[in-house]
């Protein structure tokens, strides 16, 4: 008996022995924490093994770091995010996954609040739990901007207005919170849209003076939610990003003021007999001066010349526009300013300014010195997707990410030629939209209000993505291939061709059309211009330096032609 009991004894320890010589070496690494992003596995970073199976490692996270988890002394393998990019983390549970090899931009958690924190690997159900033991930020980590309509400086997140430190928690800001276009306004974190603090109520939020419920978002939900000023006046604002509270406190409400710009020139529209002019609120900017961006038009649908003046009051029937003591309208061009008059009804010359050439325009009132001001804006349109570059990672603003589209003669259409991806590296649906920069986020989706795949010979609505309720709709092509886009900003149609022949979306400071026809490519622009065409393999394959000309291909297969600074991927038959 005793020898069976010795028997059993030794057993188990030799269980034992080939569990601990089984258990796995995870060691955390990142610039999260203080030893960095190092494969040599300091003994600090070793994950220890829980008698429930788990693995765990405590310590100090820095906010915005950058972590994962190694199993050898080398990169790889890792357990990482399942996501196809950076995955910011809080306190919860996430999937992970096992690479033998790197991915494409090495996706890893990102810590979203700085602290001291307990972490779990379960292996089996392939999650890491984060447990936040003591929230350590370091405050001057956190920034925070004023942004939108209701604001000074409008949806612009180059000029968004950042916010004064009053502690590590609260930040204030004092100006004028105004009514202009619908009053809008938000918080973000970094020059990006999101994160963001904004209203927690899933609609749009009318504030005055008191105390409102924030909510943070790490991406927009649907709607994009955001406070709305009820009462214009200057404020001071005093966000507590602990009790996550948005105070307002109204230091002088001041009368309402509004100036419309009006006019067919705003929508390129002709009027049926009794119908009103068309108007757009602009927006307020400063004591006594408006500001306007958006399309003008030279002409109507009917080639009628197009028309526009202003108005501080619509209801008053009191407009501001060229001299009314001679006829005739007055013709504007980009960088000119002229001198405003106040006409009302029935009094003086019905004069009004027209537009010389359709684009984008920002508009400036000046009604300290009554005088408008015009600056034509340049006219571009990006198509952004997984569509263009096939990879997982399908949004951003480099050229790896979008590429530019050809303005035609036509002003506001644009034009692109080029290779499209119907899936993304991952074997998901490959998508599209349209950009107005390579900057920002604003541009033109799908105006069907739903993800579309649209086909050779098609033509779909196009919708402005800045306006309320757009959503986020894309499209997708139904295989790979050579596609030829036109996009109507004009008209909010997208139109779609064969893509065998017709402009790359090729240019630059130096612009530069390139044309392709079978195995032709066609070079036209304003100096000469160093073209390259290299294989997929990165083999050169054509080259030359020529304001006007051509380079043959030698052979079918897809290849990517580069001009200036810009690539577009095409696929020859």
């Amino acid at each position: 008996m005793k020898q069976i009991y010795l028997s059993l004894i030794a057993i188990v320890l030799t269980c034992l022995g080939l569990n601990a010589q089984n258990a796995e070496n995870i060691f955390i690494t990142g610039d999260a924490i203080e030893t960095g992003w190092t494969s040599s596995n300091p003994e600090e970073t070793r994950l220890v093994q829980q008698a429930d199976g788990t693995y765990q490692w405590k310590g100090m996270m820095q906010k915005e770091g950058r972590f994962r988890f190694l199993t050898t002394n080398k990169w790889y393998p890792t357990y990482t995010t399942t996501e196809s990019s950076h995955k910011r983390v809080y306190e919860g549970s996430y999937p992970i996954q096992y690479d033998t090899n790197g991915r494409p931009n090495e996706p890893s958690f990102k810590v979203g609040t700085g602290g001291e924190y307990t972490v779990t690997l379960d292996l089996e159900a392939m999650t890491m739990t984060l447990k936040l033991d003591k929230k350590v930020e370091n405050p001057e980590d956190t920034h925070i901007y004023i942004v939108g309509d209701g604001c000074p400086v409008g949806w612009s997140l180059g000029s968004a207005i950042e916010l004064d430190r009053l502690s590590d928690n609260q930040f204030t800001w004092t100006g004028d919170l105004t009514k202009a276009n619908d009053g809008r306004f938000r918080f973000i974190t970094s020059r990006n849209w999101w994160p963001s603090y904004t209203t927690a109520n899933p609609e749009h939020t009318y504030v005055k003076a008191g105390v409102y419920a924030l909510a943070y978002y790490e991406e927009g939900p649907k709607g994009e939610p955001s406070f709305k000023v009820e009462v214009p006046g200057n404020y001071t604002v005093l966000l507590d990003i602990e009790a996550m509270t948005m105070t307002l406190t109204l230091n002088n409400a001041y009368e309402e003021k509004h100036m419309f710009i009006m006019g067919t020139a705003i929508t390129g529209e002709d009027l049926a007999e009794g119908d009103a002019y068309p108007t757009a609120d602009m927006h307020l900017t400063g004591t006594g001066i408006f500001e306007w961006t958006g399309d003008l038009y030279s002409t109507t649908g009917s080639n009628t010349t197009a028309l526009f003046k202003f108005s501080p009051d619509l209801e008053e029937d009191v407009t501001l526009t060229c001299r009314t003591d001679m006829a005739g309208d007055e013709p504007v061009a980009d960088g000119d300013t002229f001198d405003l008059f106040e006409k009302t009804a029935g009094e003086g010359n019905d004069n009004w300014f027209t537009i010389n050439k359709s684009g984008s325009y920002t508009v400036v009132v000046d009604t300290r010195v009554m005088t408008m001001s015009v600056a034509r804006n340049k006219s571009e349109l990006y198509i952004v997707g997984g569509s263009v570059t096939g990879s997982n990672t399908p949004w951003g603003f480099n050229d790896k990410y979008l590429s530019k589209m050809t303005e035609t003669d036509t002003p506001l259409v644009f034009e692109w030629t080029g290779y499209l991806h119907a899936t993304s590296e991952n074997g998901q649906e490959a998508q599209f939209k349209f950009l107005k920069s390579n900057s920002a986020w604003a541009g033109f989706v799908n105006g069907a209000g739903e993800h579309t795949t649209v086909e050779i010979g098609g033509s779909y609505p196009l919708l402005d993505s800045t306006v309320p309720g757009s959503g986020d709709f894309k499209f997708a092509v139904p295989a790979d291939g050579m596609y030829r886009l036109v996009a109507d900003i004009r008209n909010l149609t997208l139109s779609v061709a064969d893509g065998d022949s017709g402009i790359l979306a090729v240019s630059g400071d130096n612009d530069v059309e390139i044309r392709l026809s079978g195995r032709t490519l066609t070079v036209k622009a304003c100096e000469p211009t160093a073209v390259t065409v290299y294989a997929l393999s990165g083999r050169t394959v054509a080259a030359a330096t020529l304001a006007e000309g051509s380079l043959t291909l030698p052979s079918a297969g897809i290849y990517v032609v580069k001009a200036n600074d810009t690539a577009s991927k095409i696929a020859v038959k």
